[in-house]
């Protein structure tokens, strides 16, 4: 099997996945390609996406012309899967998507369910049903982030096949040094980050509850 992601940038929470799959003996081989390495925003909060592009078990492709993507898509179609990030989430992604389908492929998408913190669920299916529905005969699977994504994407067909599915980060290793320092069997936690609608918080920090209990480590 060979198998195309076209993804909307190189992404810390794609790659382990990515990386993970094209190490499967049933995997001949695996495409990343996206219009962009990274947004400028991401890079300002510190990211590298660079050096993912360097991956070893995967071939990543940066910004290729129209012409480079007709012959991917052509490329042993009967045992290739192509997988796009959303449907119309992103742009480009959404151009490669609509270039697929001059040829009789296997598609999927990896979605996370509607985001509800600004536009309310009815609406969503209004979209979706004026939009995207038309694509439904198009796609194979739905990998679907979340409970609540695999529930909203089954409701719409039973055409594709709906798989629960995950962003990945990988484990680092906790070097030694740090481990010898530990004088407790308490392992405190602390949170950084941004408390926000989108994270589920009413306004503000308004609504945001600080856990008050203990993990035990393990080690």
């Amino acid at each position: 099997m060979i198998i195309f992601f076209w993804q909307n940038c190189i992404s810390p929470h794609q790659v382990p996945y990515i990386r993970h799959v094209a190490k499967d003996c049933r995997v001949e081989k695996v495409y990343l390609i996206a219009p962009r390495v990274d947004y400028d925003e991401r890079k300002n909060m510190g990211w590298n996406s660079e050096l993912l592009t360097k991956e070893t078990e995967i071939e990543v492709h940066i910004c290729p012309d129209v012409e480079q993507i007709d012959k991917w898509m052509q490329q042993n179609i009967a045992h290739t899967v192509h997988l796009f990030s959303g449907i119309r989430g992103d742009y480009e992604v959404f151009c490669y998507f609509l270039q697929s389908l001059k040829y009789p492929l296997k598609r999927g998408f990896i979605i996370e369910p509607p985001y509800t913190y600004n536009k309310p669920l009815w609406a969503h299916y209004v979209r979706f049903f004026l939009q995207d529905r038309k694509f439904i005969r198009d796609f194979d699977y739905v990998f679907a982030i979340g409970t609540d994504a695999v529930a909203y994407y089954r409701k719409w067909s039973k055409h594709w096949k709906v798989v629960p599915f995950v962003y990945c980060t990988e484990q680092p290793c906790l070097l030694p040094e740090l481990a010898s320092r530990r004088t407790s069997e308490i392992l405190a936690l602390t949170f950084v980050g941004h408390l926000c609608r989108r994270k589920k918080c009413e306004s503000g920090t308004e609504g945001f509850r600080p856990f008050t209990g203990s993990y035990t480590s393990i080690v």
